[in-house]
């Protein structure tokens, strides 16, 4: 519904990764999860116009 709406939206898939499965600290997929989170939250603060 967000990308149907325009509003701006990353999907991940994690292959294999199950529910909370970042919430096990010192992992590949931990890493690689907050990664991605950071890598989103610091677009956003980056962005010129963010969404309204």
């Amino acid at each position: 519904m967000l990308i149907q709406a325009g509003i701006p939206t990353d999907l991940h898939h994690y292959s294999a990764a199950f529910h909370v499965a970042h919430a096990i600290p010192g992992t590949a997929i931990d890493a690689r999860m907050n990664t991605d989170r950071m890598n989103a939250i610091r677009r956003l603060l980056h962005t010129p116009n963010p969404p309204a």
